[in-house]
Parts: structure tokens; C-alpha cells; sequence
């Protein structure tokens, strides 16, 4: 594959994740520890133990974009970064079948794994709440 297939394939992964996770984003707090991390984002505060610092920290910068509620800002935190995990594991599975001499398959074995991954029970539902 060319240079410019081996950049648009990562960006429409991302961005088809995002505005997926973004359609279905939690619009408020959500049950469980939401809440409380909010909160803690909000005044830069340590919620229970182990006290999730960059977490936190990452989160407070979320706070700085101007639109929705501090709630819809984080659980967009959580949607951004499932977003990228999906291309993480797509350049993953290209790093892992690097000697693969049938470019066509590994780049579609990367596609397929990372479909798979965006589509997942676990990662979609905690992509659209704030949770660790």
C-alpha cells in the first residue's frame, strides 16, 4: 500500500470510531464512580485510592473546552481515547505482521482487528462514561 492508504485507513478508523462513540456518548453523569471522578477532575481532587492521577489530570484539561457540561466533557475524554485505541491496535497488528509478504492480507487483517475491537461490548460501553 502507498504512504497515503497507510494514513487515510488510521484516520478513518478514528474518526468512524469517535463519531460512533460520540452518537451514543452519555449526555450527564453516569451511575457508579462517575460522579465522584467528575468532581475530582473539576477541583483537582483525589478520589478513592490508588487516586488515578493522570487520569485526573487528563480529565481537568478536558474541562477546559467550552462547550456541554463538565459530565458530557469527560465521557468525551473517554470516547477520544477509545478512538485511539482502536488505531493503537490496528498499528499493533501491522507491527506484528510486519514480515508478511501479501500486503493486501495484512493490512485487511488489520482492519478486520481493529473493526472488531471498535465494535466490542466492553470498549463501546466504556467509551461513552467516564469510568477508568
Amino acid at each position: 500500500m502507498n504512504a497515503i492508504a497507510a494514513s487515510v485507513i488510521p484516520a478513518l478508523l478514528f474518526l468512524s470510531s469517535f463519531f460512533l462513540y460520540l452518537k451514543t456518548l452519555c449526555p450527564g453523569v453516569y451511575f457508579g464512580d462517575s460522579g465522584e471522578l467528575i468532581a475530582m477532575a473539576y477541583t483537582l481532587g483525589i478520589p478513592h485510592p490508588t487516586g488515578f492521577p493522570l487520569y485526573i489530570l487528563l480529565s481537568k484539561l478536558f474541562l477546559y473546552i467550552p462547550i456541554a457540561n463538565p459530565a458530557f466533557r469527560m465521557n468525551l475524554m473517554s470516547a477520544v481515547f477509545a478512538a485511539a485505541s482502536v488505531i493503537l491496535l490496528y498499528q499493533c497488528v501491522l507491527l506484528l505482521l510486519k514480515n508478511e509478504e501479501n500486503r493486501k492480507l495484512k493490512y485487511m487483517a488489520a482492519v478486520f482487528t481493529a473493526l472488531l475491537f471498535m465494535f466490542s461490548y466492553t470498549l463501546w460501553s466504556q467509551s461513552v462514561i467516564a469510568r477508568i
